[in-house]
């Protein structure tokens, strides 16, 4: 008894963790450079499911020379084709980038629905590292009409040091929602704020109907630099998800 309750424990802390993934290639043909920068992956939740973690980061294991620095501390500097462990023993190399992204949604079917499809993308089979973790970072690009309503908040800190260069710190916040306003029409909107430019980035309000076989959804993004419209038409059906009817007007067509 005491045997089973010890591996019961061990299973739910497995659990907690939805994906783990290290991955890296080695290019025979290249003429240098031939191991591709490691990448990691986690993502997991937290208070009782109330709230996702992801985490994606990226290990150089190529040396860099500094070559110099000038008066405002910008670094000049040379990626060399040696191994970080080659000098440095059993060091995999340099952490050269690092994200960190914390997301709740504050609609319990819809947090119930985001934790789902995080489960699928992580199992998901012929998808890219860097593409599955767009998607689960990204779970509000499912629309379900069956939740009436989600209201998502999203923190994401970026940090990034190639070599010897500083290192930069970004931070963002985005929230975003949808309400059902009837079992078909859906409205939605997608916002955020920058704390480093102290700005809010592009924000953008939709609104989807659900045709039973197809989908419709029209997306408007009123201000800002890159103001656009987006009208769409597509079939519901994954195998057939590519065919679809678009029509765009943005910021180029201004000027």
């Amino acid at each position: 008894m005491k045997v089973r309750g010890v591996k019961d424990t061990i299973d739910r802390k497995v659990s907690l963790l939805n994906s783990l993934q290290i991955s890296s290639s080695y290019n025979l043909l290249a003429d240098s450079f031939n191991l591709a920068p490691f990448s990691l992956s986690a993502n997991t939740n937290v208070l009782d499911g109330k709230l996702n973690v992801n985490v994606n980061g990226t290990v150089d294991p190529y040396q860099y020379v500094l070559t110099s620095i000038d008066e405002k501390g910008n670094v000049q500097q040379r990626r060399t084709n040696k191994f970080v462990w080659q000098n440095q023993g059993i060091k995999l190399g340099q952490l050269s980038s690092l994200n960190f992204n914390f997301s709740t949604n504050f609609s319990p079917k819809g947090r119930d629905k985001d934790k789902s499809t995080r489960q699928k993308i992580s199992n998901a089979q012929g998808v890219s590292d860097s593409d599955k973790a767009f998607l689960l970072n990204n779970p509000d690009m499912y629309v379900d009409f069956e939740i009436p309503w989600n209201l998502r908040v999203n923190y994401t800190v970026d940090y990034s040091k190639p070599g010897y260069s500083k290192p930069t710190i970004t931070q963002t916040i985005r929230f975003s929602g949808d309400l059902s306003l009837t079992q078909k029409w859906k409205v939605d909107f997608n916002s955020g704020f920058d704390f480093q430019k102290k700005q809010f980035t592009q924000s953008q309000f939709g609104i989807r109907r659900d045709l039973h076989c197809w989908q419709m959804s029209v997306n408007w993004v009123p201000f800002g630099r890159f103001q656009n419209y987006n009208f769409s038409i597509g079939i519901k059906s994954g195998m057939l998800r590519d065919l679809k009817l678009d029509r765009n007007r943005n910021f180029l067509d201004q000027l």
